[in-house]
């Protein structure tokens, strides 16, 4: 039973007597996570653990090169594989102290199946550059790409998220392929990439429910799974909100500078302008600060430890693991995690607060455009009437401009400052939460993100718990308390032992 196993990935067991048990309801897209198993209860004392789990991976290996990958052609080690079965004596099993015997023979199909295998995943059906567009198109590393889809997409996201329609979309992100780079990539990759519409709700719009998606099929989708795929679609919806409030905070910046140019006649909104400028100034810098820790502390670091760990992977299950551990770093550290909820939650509010930015600017804009208009129309209906000598109409004209322009200033202006006063404060109040938590974090990348997001120290002036955390003394009672946790663990160790109180003292 061991040999065919080894050898051809038969498993023919109907007194279920094998340490290898296999499901025949598991479906080939599955075959490789579910469908073979070890039953350590049945076990041979002869056979160790890491055996068995060498002697299932080869069986795999067959049966994945057989029934996933269609390989049809013997492999090519078969003949020095039952060379070495041949020469594997029965008396091996039981004597592996003196003879190596069986630990060689499946060494050698394990390393053979496995090899099969990885050059079958990595090389035919090019699982790298699948990951590579992977990286570039879901979580958006192709920017000339992103950067055109997004701009282009913009009139039909604004829509109510109920009125969109896949097939619109999918003919929009076809010219966003033509017009960019991405149209050089392979025909199968091409294929592959697609629109996705999320299940929406009351009130939402095309940003909150659009994704990008990724097709996977055949022997990729054994890396891919659906649990992968359900990852990468909600890391490609953390990183394209991101990207949306780059592209709203770069509009309103265009716009406030507009406006400022029109207020130069407008000296009552000089002090609402300037707060503005600088509650957008440092919404832009945490936008930025964000996407730099992303795309190079997380993402890149990620990718390079991923393509290492492929290069040294000796088995497929090396590959799914090398894989899965590259998107738990990236979830974690996008603060998708289960532990970053909190952190995630003051995020979205942030970007919330950014959308209300832009609706205030825009609200100031069209203000200010309108009450232009109507100082210019005010203007000409003076001169005209100057023109025609009516003291009267042009007094009452004076009066009822004069007492609009009052109007203005003590209606619009003033609720206005009140609007953005409110904001500000709720934005920054939001901000020092934020910092705080990540200054509290685990993670040394999310304390130095801290550090960047407040560089200047203008939130730990407002905070005394910030400034407590970045000091040393503070950072000294961290250090100590991890020792009294190590000297607790120690102590936990040797009580009841003979060593004795100066060899503890010692130690501390």
């Amino acid at each position: 039973m061991l040999t065919e196993w080894l050898l051809d990935g038969n498993l023919q067991d109907p007194h279920h007597e094998f340490f290898i048990a296999a499901d025949s309801s598991v479906p080939n897209e599955r075959m490789w996570h579910d469908k073979y198993t070890l039953r350590k209860c049945m076990l041979p004392s002869f056979i160790s653990l890491k055996q068995a789990q060498k002697v299932l991976a080869t069986g795999k290996s067959l049966n994945f090169l057989r029934h996933v990958c269609n390989f049809k052609s013997a492999i090519g080690d078969r003949d020095l594989i039952q060379t070495a079965v041949g020469k594997t004596s029965v008396e091996s099993l039981f004597n592996q102290n003196e003879s190596n015997q069986l630990d060689d023979l499946i060494s050698l199909t394990f390393h053979s199946s496995s090899s099969h295998v990885l050059e079958e995943i990595l090389s035919r059906h090019k699982l790298l550059e699948h990951l590579t567009a992977l990286r570039k198109y879901i979580l958006l590393g192709q920017g000339d790409f992103i950067h055109y889809l997004m701009e282009i997409l913009a009139p039909e996201l604004s829509k109510p998220a109920s009125s969109l329609h896949s097939h619109n979309l999918s003919f929009i992100l076809e010219t966003a392929i033509s017009a960019s780079n991405v149209q050089y990539e392979e025909a199968d990759i091409l294929k592959r990439l697609d629109v996705r519409l999320l299940e929406c709700s009351p009130g939402e719009t095309g940003w909150d429910v659009f994704s990008l998606d990724y097709h996977v099929d055949g022997p990729i989708g054994t890396v891919f799974t659906e649990d992968c795929m359900r990852q990468y679609l909600m890391l490609f919806n953390s990183l394209w909100k991101a990207k949306h409030m780059e592209c709203i905070l770069s509009a309103t910046w265009k716009q406030q500078a507009a406006t400022s140019k029109l207020c130069r006649d407008l000296p009552e909104l000089g002090d609402a302008l300037h707060c503005i400028q600088l509650l957008l100034t440092e919404m832009i810098h945490l936008v930025q600060q964000m996407a730099y820790y992303m795309t190079f502390e997380v993402l890149e670091c990620s990718w390079h430890t991923l393509t290492s760990n492929l290069t040294m992977a000796q088995s497929l299950d090396d590959v799914i693991e090398a894989h899965a551990q590259f998107l738990k770093r990236i979830v974690s550290g996008a603060l998708l995690d289960e532990d970053s909820r909190e952190i995630r939650t003051h995020l979205r509010i942030l970007y919330d607060l950014m959308v209300r930015l832009e609706n205030l600017q825009e609200k100031l804009y069209y203000a200010v455009v309108n009450e232009l208009n109507a100082r210019k129309t005010a203007h000409k209906d003076l001169k005209d009437q100057s023109e025609t000598g009516n003291a009267r109409s042009d007094s009452e004209l004076k009066e009822r401009e004069e007492m609009r322009r009052i109007n203005f200033s003590s209606k619009f202006v003033s609720d206005f400052r009140s609007e953005l006063f409110i904001l500000k404060e709720s934005y920054q109040d939001m901000v020092q939460s934020f910092l705080l938590m990540l200054a509290q974090n685990e993670d040394e990348n999310l304390h130095l993100l801290s550090t960047r997001l407040d560089f200047n120290e203008h939130y730990h002036r407002k905070d005394h718990r910030l400034n407590l955390r970045l000091t040393y003394l503070h950072k000294r009672k961290i250090i100590v308390w991890i020792h009294f946790k190590h000297f607790e663990a120690f102590a936990t160790f040797v009580k009841g032992t003979s060593i004795n109180s100066t060899y503890i003292i010692k130690y501390i």
